[in-house]
């Protein structure tokens, strides 16, 4: 039986993974350039909008979510990541 952690990774994995980035593209317009320092994701999901924003600028992102099964898909994929 799936969670519902697990089945919302699933969905944003597989429907909604081609727009994380361009959500975090016009999230880094709306912040007036920063582009290094600290970010806060708080409610992160699955973590894909943060991990965009790491991947496109030289920010420190950390992901935080209340779900501890979404947080557990944040850690393996951040895990992978550095891999």
């Amino acid at each position: 039986m799936q969670t519902k952690a697990t089945e919302f990774d699933q969905i944003s994995r597989n429907v909604f993974y081609p727009i994380y980035p361009v959500i975090a593209q016009q999230i880094l317009e709306a912040g007036n350039g920063i582009s290094e320092g600290d970010c806060l994701d708080v409610g992160s999901g699955p973590g894909y909008v943060g991990l965009s924003i790491a991947e496109q600028t030289k920010m420190k992102v950390c992901l935080y979510d209340m779900d501890r099964a979404g947080t557990r898909a944040i850690l393996v994929r951040c895990f992978i990541c550095v891999l």
